[in-house]
């Protein structure tokens, strides 16, 4: 996304008390919205000089798992 000003644009009914509320409530349940489907064939999006990551191989798998995350893990 290119900002023409450097920000996003002021949502008239969020403010910044709003989201501390968000930030610091630590019974917040986020789920996506887009549904997580699994991925179309093996190897659909893997690029061979990509480096092999153990810890994005693990949050892919909890991902996958449907784990619920919580801002305290």
């Amino acid at each position: 996304m290119d900002l023409e000003d450097g920000n996003l644009p002021q949502h008239k009914s969020i403010n910044a008390i709003h989201i501390r509320r968000v930030e610091f409530d630590p019974n917040l349940v986020v789920t996506p919205i887009i549904p997580i489907e699994s991925q179309p064939q093996p190897g659909w999006g893997l690029f061979p000089d990509d480096v092999k990551d153990d810890s994005v191989i693990y949050l892919e798998q909890l991902i996958a798992d449907q784990h619920s995350f919580n801002k305290h893990m």
